[in-house]
């Protein structure tokens, strides 16, 4: 299946053929610099609040960064997928994690020492603007969702991410969200579950959407555009 929307892990905003073969080419130079262990489901790559050591390169499977505030309340920060970096925190010395990095399925990950991923970039300076480019979206990923905090009702922020996280078929069909829960919805749309709830009720009678089990299948991609774009739509 094929994103054609920008997620919050797999576009860094660049869309030439020249910069892809350069990630995949770093990603498997990366490799070389630390060593592959496997991880099961739910098992946790590091926590909040911990010295940051190794930095992490997702091989092949699902991550999710998520923080706990003061009042003990968790959010979901990003979801991570095959050929993303987590944990970039360590390449700031003495730092420690601000989130914590939970598995979400069986995932093949490359643990990087610090020193050794502080080194790889120095050595190929296009490790060093690849690893600026991934600190640059996420910073302006961060920019944009505080922005429709601000600007956006829920409505509009669910659809946008209804939008943001859909994948299409081969023959473009349908799309088809997987592997997140009411609560993550509303964590990522800072908004109260039983709210996200009503929503997706409500786009699944609109038809603009069909609720499976822990599946969203989006139908009506139009629909749900406008009312992120603001263009009044009658549900």
């Amino acid at each position: 299946m094929e994103n054609k929307y920008l997620d919050y892990e797999r576009n860094f905003g660049e869309d030439t053929a020249s910069f892809y073969n350069i990630k995949n080419y770093l990603l498997q130079d990366l490799e070389s610099y630390g060593k592959s262990q496997i991880f099961k489901k739910k098992e946790t790559l590091f926590s909040q609040g911990e010295i940051a050591e190794s930095v992490f390169l997702l091989k092949k499977g699902r991550v999710k960064s998520t923080c706990i505030n003061r009042t003990g309340e968790e959010t979901l920060l990003r979801m991570h997928y095959s050929g993303g970096i987590i944990g970039l925190t360590a390449i700031r010395e003495n730092s420690r994690r601000d989130a914590t990095a939970t598995v979400l399925m069986e995932s093949e990950i490359i643990i990087i020492p610090r020193r050794k991923m502080i080194g790889a970039m120095e050595k190929d300076g296009r490790l060093g603007v690849w690893v600026s480019n991934i600190f640059l979206h996420r910073l302006c990923s961060f920019h944009y969702r505080f922005s429709q905090f601000l600007t956006c009702t829920v409505e509009q922020r669910l659809s946008h991410l209804l939008l943001t996280l859909c994948c299409y078929d081969s023959d473009n069909s349908f799309s088809l969200i997987t592997d997140f829960s009411h609560e993550e919805f509303s964590q990522i749309v800072a908004a109260r579950r039983q709210t996200v709830t009503m929503l997706l009720n409500r786009f699944s009678e609109a038809g603009y959407i069909e609720l499976r089990r822990r599946q969203i299948h989006v139908k009506n991609h139009e629909a749900l555009r406008k009312i992120a774009e603001r263009t009044k739509i009658c549900l």
